[in-house]
């Protein structure tokens, strides 16, 4: 990955380790979602009506403490740096740039 997007390693190996669907990553979960001490990632019920939950594995941990970290546990959990928004999904945040 080139440096020059270094700060959305944490996303990627969120996105690796967890089986979300991206609209559950971006736009569902925030930080009372996760729970780092019982590794566990809970996604609200959707649209279908089902919620899902996901066991974090030690890169999916890593990842999380990182982005808590970098949001203080507050707002979105996959904000633009600097921005303190959220990025959206997982595309905007690489097309922006050229």
């Amino acid at each position: 990955m080139k440096m020059e997007y270094a700060e959305h390693v944490p996303e990627l190996d969120t996105a690796l380790n967890c089986g979300m669907y991206r609209k559950e990553m971006y736009s569902r979960i925030d930080w009372a979602c996760v729970d780092l001490k019982r590794r566990d990632l809970y996604v609200p019920a959707s649209k279908n009506g089902k919620s899902r939950h996901f066991p974090l594995n030690e890169a999916a941990l890593d990842a999380f403490r990182e982005l808590r970290l970098r949001t203080g546990g507050k707002g979105p959990i996959f904000a633009g740096k600097g921005r303190g928004k959220s990025i959206g999904n997982g595309r905007s945040a690489f097309e922006s740039r050229g």
